[in-house]
């Protein structure tokens, strides 16, 4: 179960409309508010996914005052339709399905982008197909072949989907123009209109990431090989290689994070309350394979993959300063972890 939830607050996909008469047809558009849509409130699921995957799937787009996504203009006049698309400039990248492109625009919101689709739907012929809006492109010209018979209607319809572009968190809309569409009749003499698609209202509930340390780990005990003094004709003796891990939800990265006083002598290691002298515990990384010292208040950040985040370890003994005496090597070290 995902939990807990934070709601963000966005705009609304608004169709702002010129002024100019439309001789022959007239639109469900035109109103004093202009065309007013509403997103709806979107739960968005997997949002530990990588860059560029889907928050939600392919969404309505209705109007605020009158109940459906359906922008359609009534023809009382034998007329022929075309209609274009362009997609605005300010796209912050792109998303690619079923063999179509769509430019993704930021919603306001950080990690959160938006892609519009339009679909043919009433009388319009050769227009009835799906299209993506890209940025600074007309998309398409579609046209009724033939001339309408007078008193027909005349519809397309909007669609939107959420993509992930970062790291998300809550934040505020920022309105913006997505793009702008346009009607041309024939014969000419008829004025088009041209509308802008503009960012709405809505709200967006996105699951806060939660991680654990795992079970396993807390409270752990690592214990060395026990050795000899003759043994110890180096720095370091009797390495021991160990993973530890945090089970996540919704989370893109762990930061683990290790505490302990520093060894007597050299602070790069940990502290020994055992009854051996001269010798601290060395802590270190194996991320990639490469071993990296770990001191106090030392960090690793580690990838979530498949709701895990897993990193390797090794401890050894370790020289400090003054004479090696034998007894036991004792030393706590506590982890914390954060993550986004």
């Amino acid at each position: 179960m995902i939990g807990p939830y934070q709601a963000i607050p966005t705009a609304a996909l608004l169709l702002c409309i010129s002024g100019q008469a439309f001789a022959a047809c007239s639109s469900s558009v035109y109103h004093p508010g202009g065309y007013s849509g509403d997103i709806g409130t979107v739960t968005v699921t997997n949002i530990d996914g990588p860059v560029g995957s889907t928050l939600s799937g392919w969404r309505d787009f209705p109007s605020i005052s009158q109940g459906t996504k359906r922008v359609s203009w009534y023809c009382s006049s034998r007329t022929d339709v075309k209609f274009s698309a362009q997609g605005a400039a300010g796209a912050v990248s792109s998303y690619s399905e079923a063999g179509r492109t769509y430019s993704v625009y930021p919603t306001g919101m950080p990690g959160i982008g938006i892609v519009f689709k339009t679909n043919g739907n009433t009388q319009v012929g050769a227009h009835n197909t799906i299209t993506g809006i890209q940025s600074n492109i007309t998309q398409r010209r579609y046209s009724q072949t033939n001339l309408s018979a007078s008193n027909k209607t005349y519809a397309y319809e909007i669609d939107y989907r959420l993509i992930k572009t970062g790291s998300i968190s809550s934040g505020n809309i920022i309105p913006r123009v997505i793009a702008r569409t346009w009607w041309e009749p024939v014969p000419t003499n008829f004025d088009p209109r041209e509308y802008n698609i503009l960012l709405g209202r809505g709200t967006i509930i996105a699951p806060l990431p939660t991680c654990d340390l795992n079970v396993g780990d807390t409270n752990r005990t690592i214990t060395l090989d026990t050795v000899r003094l003759s043994n110890f004709t180096g720095n370091w003796l009797a390495k021991k290689t160990f993973d530890i891990s945090a089970n996540c939800r919704n989370a893109s990265n762990v930061t683990f994070r290790f505490t302990g006083t520093p060894a007597t002598g050299n602070a790069t290691l940990f502290r020994s309350t055992g009854t051996a002298a001269g010798v601290g515990l060395w802590l270190y990384s194996r991320i990639g394979g490469v071993e990296a010292t770990l001191s106090n208040n030392g960090t690793r950040t580690v990838t979530v993959s498949n709701d895990r985040a897993v990193l390797p370890l090794g401890a050894a003994y370790h020289k400090t300063t003054g004479t090696l005496t034998k007894g036991s090597l004792v030393s706590t070290v506590t982890v914390n972890i954060t993550y986004n």
